[in-house]
């Protein structure tokens, strides 16, 4: 850490953070700044792209370049996508999750060549990549957490303090760190983060739903199946080591195979445990048992939504649910810990949420209970189905930003994990034989990768056509593909475009080119299979049981020698 007088720094405006960040990329030094959250990144970036755009300075080409593409990354580009690419045209730049992965790799990119000197960002960006900087400002070193405003981790000082200095190109790295208060708060902060010990580190398995899930790994894979391979195994593990009380830890692990035997996910034959047939679908699709379990007790309630809808249909093929139905089924699919942090409620919220449920309490496939579930967080499990309902009835990306404060990158990473569980679902009612459900929940996933409604999806199997342009054609009477031919040519232009429009009509007088139409929408599988991220709260309740643990253990020691 370095420290920098105020009287050492430029005053170009009245904050001395951004006055030091506008002195680096004059000297024209690169500078990471960490921000405690999405907000005061943006914040950052933009006042110091004021700073430059008022001299009338730093625009060059490959700037102006990055700026467009940044508006083309989204279409139509949001109020998020504007700002970033105003900044960029000055040499700065902000990142967060907030961000979809375009905008972060033209960033990064751009950083890399040394066409970008500065970047605004959280501190996701400390960790996964490698970004060196000649200056890292580390302008917020508190956090917001359930026991109020706390410094962050040592660790996590060390993280982004280490990212200045480029290893064999410079000699020295400078990192700042951003202190407003008094010259006590000074001597704590530098104490704490420049002379204190690193945090100790706690192995995850300590955590019950991730020990769950690589359990039944393990015996999915016959790497573990006795007792005393069981036991063996987790002696030699950290979390073993960390536990110190073997009779503890056992109990505790075989308290979990009993809770997987319940399920049904294992068998125990004299203390020889293998996996079932669904657990070993369970651990390949990588889905945390308890989830598994939850969406094995409510499939009969969702098949049987599916057949409710159907049967008023003439076309059993090609119905719509009501938006109420939408919103119970997307509930009950986002009522699981792979979805969290679940959209935010903000307090005018609370009250059309609350009267939501409400209306729909007779519907829902899932009961409330307030003994397993916060009230707040289950009417945050009703927002994002409420989302996620929008998006897939073609809510506008821009509105979602500008109603719900949902960024793209935010709404992108959500679509990718219910893509995920949507996927497992479906693996689910495969194994069931369940074939019509997996059908539904495979078009549901396509409505949530597209944002379209069902009557869209025809269109969708056209190469090159999104939600816009399938839209616009259906508004046209397009229905399906092969109805293209009844549109004139300069309709079809205005949407498509010239050398688009050639290439369907070419295809569909030849009896239909495969590479540009195709029969069936195919989806992947999804790119990445997680396990389940251990939440801060998690952590922290962690931490807070090793700590009642010691204690405990120092009460039996000092009783003992009290009573001798």
């Amino acid at each position: 850490m370095k420290l920098i007088e105020q009287d050492r720094i430029s005053q170009h405006t009245t904050e001395n953070a951004i006055n030091l960040i506008i002195d680096c990329m004059n000297d024209n030094k690169q500078i990471i700044i960490f921000n405690a959250s999405k907000s005061t990144a943006q914040s950052t970036a933009k006042k110091v792209a004021q700073y430059f755009k008022k001299s009338k300075s730093r625009i060059i080409p490959e700037l102006q370049e990055a700026s467009d593409n940044i508006l083309k990354s989204i279409s139509p580009p949001t109020q998020q996508c504007i700002e970033l690419s105003d900044c960029i045209k000055y040499g700065v730049a902000f990142h967060h999750a907030g961000l979809v992965a375009k905008q972060r790799g033209i960033i990064e990119q751009l950083f890399k060549k040394k066409i970008l000197l500065g970047i605004s960002s959280t501190p996701t960006l400390a960790a996964g990549l490698n970004l060196p900087a000649s200056v890292t400002l580390i302008k917020d070193y508190k956090r917001f957490s359930q026991r109020g405003y706390q410094d962050i981790p040592v660790l996590e000082y060390q993280q982004m303090a280490g990212r200045a200095g480029r290893p064999g190109v410079e000699t020295i790295g400078v990192s700042v760190l951003h202190i407003k208060d008094s010259k006590d708060e000074e001597e704590r902060v530098s104490k704490k983060f420049i002379h204190g010990e690193t945090e100790e580190i706690f192995s995850k398995l300590a955590v019950e739903p991730t020990l769950k899930m690589y359990l039944l790994s393990l015996i999915a894979m016959d790497s573990i199946n006795s007792r005393d391979e069981i036991e063996n195994f987790f002696l030699n593990s950290l979390y073993g080591f960390q536990f110190e009380d073997k009779k503890m830890l056992f109990n505790q692990v075989f308290r979990i195979l009993h809770v997987l035997e319940k399920y049904e996910f294992i068998r125990n034959n004299d203390n020889y445990y293998v996996a079932t047939p669904i657990g070993k679908k369970i651990s390949q699709i990588y889905l945390n048992p308890d989830t598994a379990h939850y969406y094995i007790s409510i499939l009969p309630k969702i098949i049987q939504l599916f057949k409710e809808f159907s049967s008023k249909s003439q076309n059993n093929t090609q119905y719509s649910m009501n938006k109420n139905a939408e919103i119970v089924l997307l509930h009950a699919i986002c009522n699981v810990a792979e979805m969290k942090p679940y959209f935010y409620i903000k307090k005018k919220e609370e009250d059309e949420l609350y009267m939501l449920a409400q209306d729909l309490e007779s519907e829902f496939l899932v009961e409330y209970d307030p003994f397993e579930q916060d009230i707040g967080e289950y009417l945050s499990v009703l927002k994002t189905a409420q989302i996620f309902q929008k998006w897939a009835n073609e809510f506008p990306e821009s509105l979602l930003l500008d109603q719900y404060n949902i960024t793209p990158g935010e709404l992108n990473y959500k679509l990718n994990v219910i893509d995920w569980v949507l996927y497992c679902i479906e693996e689910l009612l495969n194994l069931k034989k369940e074939l019509f459900t997996k059908s539904q929940i495979k078009k549901l996933r396509v409505r949530m990768k597209y944002g379209v409604r069902l009557e869209l999806l025809p269109l969708l199997t056209l190469k090159g056509i999104g939600r816009k342009r399938a839209r616009d054609l259906y508004e046209r009477g397009v229905t399906s593909p092969v109805k293209l031919k009844e549109l004139p040519r300069e309709t079809l232009v205005q949407v498509l475009g010239e050398k688009r429009t050639n290439t369907l009509l070419n295809s569909l007088e030849q009896g239909g080119n495969q590479k540009e139409i195709k029969n069936t929408l195919e989806l992947d599988k999804p790119k990445e299979i997680r396990a389940r991220e251990v939440s801060s709260e998690e952590v922290e309740i962690l931490l807070k049981s090793q700590i009642e643990y010691e204690e405990e253990k120092k009460k039996e020691i000092n009783n003992l020698l009290d009573y001798f």
